[in-house]
């Protein structure tokens, strides 16, 4: 099995076939493993597959398909030959390359999703996409929800049946209909929807076995505790990323700060009261008058 480099990520080769190292997957665990992601630098909580194959042949016909309907257009007939050749050998390539060159993974700031370099169009290196990435803090996730396969794709005289779940993720600022991201033909899209659930929960030995197992209410309030620690929950540890992630118990809130705090809330509360009064008064007098 070959490892990538530092020197071998910096090269664009053309990726016509799958990858060796794309993607491993433990029998044993059933938990899926991707070289793509470094584990210590990214803090990789857990990676989840696409369905790599099902996805690429899915998006090869539609887009095959709903394409098919430029030949309606007499303008273009002249140029079938070339229009066939594309259909029939550059978009499989471009679609393949597209579809193995996404990799999503759960971290302790959130999800990642990542698409890498990849060509596309006439597969020359002047269109070749670059890599990229976008990370969801678990805070900011409202829904994550999956939709189940059903129904046809495509255009109406050669549907495609939809055989690919979708992992729809919004976040506060979605909307529209569109979402924040959406991901398809996970191998295992409902243990995704758990793991989020059960990050966003600070429930990080969950999320990366996927097993509930035995956890106290006391250990749930240890999790995250310790800064940088995000081994064990029945160890009472956690980590801390940029979501802010503390644990629920009141030892966090220190009474030294909150203290002087409610007093000077209560100050404010007697000069607004205190202000009323005087108001009230001058109005009264004004209405006498």
């Amino acid at each position: 099995m070959s490892v990538n480099t530092a020197s071998d990520k910096n090269k664009f080769t053309p990726m016509v076939e799958k990858p060796d190292n794309l993607l491993l997957v433990n029998a044993a665990t059933g938990i899926d493993k991707d070289s793509f992601f470094d584990e210590v630098a990214d803090g990789v909580i857990r990676v989840f597959a696409f369905d790599y194959e099902a996805v690429a042949e899915f998006t090869t016909l539609v887009t095959q398909r709903n394409s098919l309907i430029a030949f309606i257009i007499p303008y273009l007939w002249p140029a079938a030959p070339c229009f066939i050749y594309f259909l029939l050998n550059l978009v499989p390539l471009n679609v393949k390359d597209r579809v193995y060159a996404q990799h999503v993974c759960l971290t302790r700031d959130g999800i990642k999703y990542v698409v890498d370099h990849h060509l596309k169009d006439c597969r020359c290196e002047c269109q070749r996409q670059g890599r990229v990435s976008k990370t969801i803090p678990y805070d900011k996730i409202t829904d994550c929800d999956v939709d189940e396969p059903a129904g046809s794709s495509g255009p109406v005289c050669c549907l495609v049946p939809n055989v690919l779940h979708v992992v729809n993720i919004d976040t506060a600022s979605s909307g529209g209909g569109s979402h924040e991201l959406q991901l398809v033909g996970l191998r295992d899209p409902h243990a995704f929807k758990r793991a989020v659930w059960a990050m966003k929960r600070g429930e990080v030995d969950i999320a990366r076995t996927g097993t509930l197992g035995k956890v106290t209410g006391k250990e749930l309030d240890q999790s995250y505790g310790k800064k940088g620690d995000y081994g064990s929950i029945s160890a009472g540890k956690g980590y801390q990323g940029s979501a802010g992630y503390a644990s629920s118990s009141s030892k966090d809130i220190s009474s030294s700060e909150t203290v002087p705090l409610l007093k000077k809330q209560n100050e404010l509360l007697t000069n607004i009261r205190d202000a009323l009064e005087e108001n009230n008064k001058l109005l009264r007098k004004a209405h006498n008058m």
